[in-house]
């Protein structure tokens, strides 16, 4: 899985106490990640992005050999035909599995219970409102294949997804987080899950000079961030820049306080509500 930008993803556990904790569970090691260029026509197949901002470098010049998504399409460009399985399930892990059993394939335990985590990661355990029925029933059917109890197993996720203490906030910000192309501009747009959000909140002024660096560092237009409570489904934003701010408060119709921060009701999901919210503020400003 890729670097970064799910919410579950196969980086370095360390950095990442969701990720340990399933690996742990079972009893997997941490696979490595790409980390050279992809070599000319090398055979790639694309998992849970087609965003050209979140794959390897040298993609551009690689046989695309296939995608499969849950995502929008963003742009990306192929030399050839290629197979391409996009459905808007909650997770890519449940197109994987339905195209298992399609094959009449059966994962084996371990592969399941993998498939299971980024299901229940990716749909916060059906809280998100990108979860659907067929969602809800591969869970129940991985969860079989795994031999582990969905909401124990949930649960287990969603308290080790609360360490974050040991993590830097540079670490914070960039767990889970996406650049888009929004109103002609470069933004990153971060999304923090969290079922304890006053660990993260005590560290605001870090993670908004983290912020900061990272938008030096990339030459981006801006940087987005969002504390998501998953246990209250709403989200607190943090904001490193008077234009992060406006686009914001212009998006949900709101004012942030003082202190940079606006909480907002219902709001879990980067991909339904967060995005479009923040595409179509961008587009009425253009209008204005």
């Amino acid at each position: 899985m890729r670097p970064s930008p799910s919410a579950f993803h196969l980086g370095r556990a360390a950095d990442n106490p969701e990720t340990a904790f399933v690996l742990k569970k079972m009893r997997m090691q941490t696979p490595p990640l790409l980390t050279e260029p992809l070599a000319k026509k090398q055979a790639v197949a694309l998992v849970d992005t087609n965003n050209p901002a979140e794959l390897p470098e040298g993609i551009e010049t690689a046989s695309i050999h296939s995608i499969v998504d849950h995502h929008k399409l963003s742009g990306l460009e192929s030399a050839e035909p290629l197979e391409v399985d996009m459905r808007p399930l909650c997770s890519a892990g449940s197109i994987l599995y339905a195209r298992a059993k399609a094959a009449g394939l059966t994962p084996p335990k371990h592969i399941a219970g993998l498939m299971l985590a980024g299901l229940l990661s990716d749909s916060l355990e059906f809280r998100s409102p990108t979860t659907t029925e067929t969602d809800r029933v591969y869970a129940k059917e991985l969860g079989e294949l795994a031999g582990l109890d969905v909401h124990e197993f949930a649960e287990g996720m969603l308290e080790a997804k609360a360490q974050i203490d040991h993590l830097s906030p540079r670490e914070l910000v960039m767990m889970d987080t996406k650049v888009f192309k929004i109103g002609g501009q470069k933004l990153r747009v971060s999304v923090l899950e969290t079922t304890k959000p006053a660990m993260p909140l005590k560290k605001k002024a870090e993670m908004v000079a983290a912020q900061l660096d990272q938008i030096k560092e990339e030459a981006l237009d801006d940087m987005l961030l969002f504390v998501v409570d998953i246990l209250r489904e709403e989200a607190t934003f943090v904001s490193c820049r008077p234009s992060a701010a406006k686009l914001v408060e212009r998006a949900w119709k709101t004012t942030l306080a003082k202190n940079g921060t606006v909480l907002l009701p219902g709001v879990l999901s980067r991909k339904k509500q967060m995005i479009p919210a923040l595409e179509a503020a961008a587009a009425s400003e253009l209008h204005a």
